[in-house]
């Protein structure tokens, strides 16, 4: 879609830091060519969306009497930044991914 391929592209062009294995923006050098052979690695594993009752006023009232340590429990927490309440699904990466991290990680 349009969408993947702005993600590519200002990856490559705008963060200098082309994603692993895109054969149009990768360079093309020895490294770039290996990994190619395992197809692209762009995966998204976590997403965090505004909570739709705990930002409103009546939900917020709510929110300061919910325990701290439930609040960390689960899906539901504080954004550090703007203090809306969010919520966060988050899944383990594929081991695609995985194998590789741990391949860059013991170089």
């Amino acid at each position: 879609t349009g969408r993947y391929h702005q993600i590519r592209r200002h990856m490559a062009w705008v963060c200098e830091s082309p994603l692993v294995g895109d054969t149009t923006y990768d360079g093309g050098d020895e490294n770039a060519l290996r990994l190619r052979k395992r197809g692209l690695f762009l995966c998204s594993n976590e997403i965090a969306v505004e909570h739709p009752y705990y930002n409103t006023p009546a939900g917020q009232l709510d929110w300061i009497k919910v325990e701290k340590d439930e609040k960390m429990k689960g899906c539901l927490r504080e954004d550090e930044e703007s203090g809306k309440v969010v919520v966060v699904a988050k899944i383990d990466l594929p081991e695609k991914f995985e194998a590789f991290l741990r391949h860059e990680s013991s170089r």
